[in-house]
């Protein structure tokens, strides 16, 4: 079914998929972003690891790995 001509001038319209998947996506590129450079590195080898790796090596691989991820203090002062 066609929107009418007034349906499609009219501002008021729920925006298209298009256009909410493009705000979504935007969102949650904001939010990838705010992290810090070494918690996404943290983040994506444990992804990798989980995603090639039996469960029970991914969890044993997860305890033993210690990241650096330099801005852990200044992030959980916001906390205490």
């Amino acid at each position: 079914m066609r929107a009418s001509r007034q349906q499609r001038s009219d501002s008021r319209v729920d925006p298209s998929p298009l256009e909410q998947l493009d705000s979504e996506v935007d969102a949650l590129i904001e939010q990838i972003v705010a992290n810090s450079a070494g918690s996404l590195d943290a983040y994506h080898d444990l992804f990798d690891q989980a995603e090639n790796h039996r469960v029970t090596n991914g969890l044993a691989y997860e305890a033993a790995t210690d990241y650096s991820i330099a801005d852990t203090d200044d992030r959980l002062a916001g906390f205490r």
